[in-house]
């Protein structure tokens, strides 16, 4: 029990020393960060105009979900994508932790990044559209299980085409496509226009779970081979 308690203490002190080091990554690659920055204030810009210009305020939180998926496209290049291109995976690899908790890691530091810039937009669009900010607990619940959904699609999509040439190409294809199922449900929840069902969260909650287990099963295989 000792030894499972001690096991279970160093993966979790690993995982704080690997997303810890990546954000300090981050923070030294600021351009990376700007140019996330400067995507979130132009698309704010843009929204903005066309909720106070034709009174569509109820675009406001549903265009979040669409921002969110962007900033998770941005955000694969900085995981497994950047390991490689700086030549640093095979260090990685060689972590005295399993897979699925490197892949943990990348997620978690994931979601940090898109978590905290979907709150930068959101602050930007109230700003711009001068209206005050109601966010009922469904929204604030939606958005931390929904950029955790993305963080998850991001990171083992940047591990899926870590070595492909055409990732370029690939990494927004494939973000799309698996965030395609969850997308709707978002909007639901979001949208008093749209009437949601009882069940939308918990479906959404749901659906998240289940792909965080499929894709840390894969990310073992993905991450030895």
């Amino acid at each position: 029990m000792g030894n499972s308690m001690s096991s279970d203490s160093n993966i979790i002190k690993q995982i704080y020393i690997n997303i810890k080091k990546d954000l300090t990554i981050e923070v030294r690659r600021g351009y990376e960060y700007l140019s996330s920055l400067a995507f979130i204030i132009a698309s704010s810009l843009v929204i903005s105009h066309i909720i106070t210009k034709f009174l569509r305020v109820e675009l406001f939180i549903p265009s979040l979900w669409i921002i969110i998926v962007f900033l998770g496209i941005f955000t694969t290049y900085s995981s497994f994508v950047r390991e490689v291109d700086k030549k640093t995976i095979y260090g990685v690899r060689l972590l005295p932790i399993p897979a699925p908790i490197i892949f943990l890691s990348k997620s978690l530091y994931t979601y940090i990044l898109v978590f905290t810039q979907s709150i930068v937009y959101l602050g930007f669009q109230t700003l711009f559209t001068m209206s005050t900010l109601k966010l009922s607990m469904d929204i604030v619940y939606t958005l931390i299980i929904f950029s955790l959904n993305i963080s998850i699609i991001a990171s083992f999509t940047s591990a899926l085409v870590m070595y492909s040439e055409g990732r370029s190409f690939l990494i927004p294809m494939l973000i799309f496509i698996f965030s395609l199922p969850i997308i709707p449900l978002a909007v639901a929840i979001s949208d008093p226009e749209i009437p949601a069902g009882p069940f939308d969260l918990p479906l959404l909650a749901m659906e998240t779970f289940t792909l965080f287990i499929t894709f840390t099963i894969l990310s073992e295989y993905l991450l030895e081979t």
